[in-house]
């Protein structure tokens, strides 16, 4: 976590950028803490109890954090190799590089043509290019391919203002991040009032620039939603669809699908006044459960001060 420049973070207020105070700083620490965590731990997972005076912003700077974890453990993208050992009939989505316009098709059974792998794609979108694509090596080399879909014209400003935001925190621009499929963090929540929240806060790390809303920052998509997304929010009566490195549980009513997420790092935020016999009893079983050899492997993690006002329990659980 040493990689981490916490100090370039400020939270906008009005028109200016300030530093962010000890309890928000804590919360972005804690998510990068339970991504970081989730990499390290093949055969574990963390569980972290967070109770806070008022978890709407609390709960979205952790995701913050978890995201930006994810993005300076990031390695690799989609490459040639992951194209085309596609499955056929693997959706696909692709632009080409310096262009605009976004397309989608549908991954075949790849070919040999005079000693040179070819793979073909039935495009589905847009329509007016209907037809088959033949990729070899080199073509696939001047696109820009993910397996969820590509920014539209009209938000690739965001992608744009978001990868300045990470990149000013250690992240490199060039590793394509932004453009790789998966989503770092899992918001289990009532999505309508969350998402309130995260339109209320203006980040930035640039002490010059104007801010932007949480929201756009964590590249924010539903569940089910096909778009490239760095954080998905299911509503707490939703469909889990896909593993996720971490997942925050926001509140008591989420914390009743807990049973329902068995992998990646899980933190779970609650109002003083919200803690109740079952949330204790779960930490009663998870240090029961609790792994010394686990936690060794977060030695090289170090949190900062916890303020006062935030109280948190973790335990690293052995997998089954």
């Amino acid at each position: 976590m040493k990689e981490m420049r916490f100090e370039n973070l400020r939270v906008v207020v009005g028109e200016s950028a300030r530093s962010l105070p000890d309890w928000a700083s804590a919360a972005v620490q804690l998510g990068a803490y339970a991504r970081y965590a989730s990499a390290l731990q093949e055969e574990g997972r963390l569980i972290i109890c967070c109770v806070v005076p008022s978890r709407d912003v609390f709960t979205a700077l952790v995701g913050l954090g978890s995201v930006i974890a994810g993005g300076l453990l990031f390695k690799k993208g989609f490459c040639w190799e992951d194209f085309k050992n596609l499955e056929p009939g693997t959706e696909i989505y692709w632009k080409k590089n310096g262009e605009t316009c976004n397309y989608s098709g549908v991954v075949e059974a790849h070919e040999e043509v005079q000693g040179q792998t070819m793979v073909p794609v039935m495009i589905l979108k847009p329509s007016r290019k209907k037809g088959r694509w033949y990729f070899s090596e080199s073509k696939f080399q001047e696109c820009i391919f993910s397996q969820e879909g590509l920014p539209s014209v009209q938000a690739s400003e965001r992608f744009t203002i978001a990868e300045s935001f990470y990149e000013a925190l250690g992240v490199s621009a060039s590793s394509k991040w932004l453009m790789t499929a998966g989503a770092e963090v899992r918001f289990v929540t009532k999505g309508a009032q969350f998402r309130r929240t995260l339109e209320d806060w203006a980040m930035t790390s640039d002490s010059d620039s104007v801010g932007s809303s949480l929201d756009q920052l964590l590249i924010l998509r539903d569940e089910g939603d096909s778009s490239l997304a760095k954080a998905r929010i299911t509503h707490h009566l939703g469909t889990f669809l896909n593993e996720c490195p971490v997942s925050i549980i926001d509140g008591p009513l989420a914390f009743q699908r807990i049973s329902d997420i068995d992998s990646g790092s899980l933190v779970v935020v609650l109002e003083r006044g919200e803690l109740a016999e079952e949330h204790v009893d779960l930490l009663l079983q998870a240090s029961h459960e609790h792994s010394q050899e686990s936690e060794e492997q977060f030695s090289e993690l170090a949190l900062s001060k916890i303020p006062s006002t935030v109280e948190v329990t973790g335990y690293c659980l052995k997998m089954a």
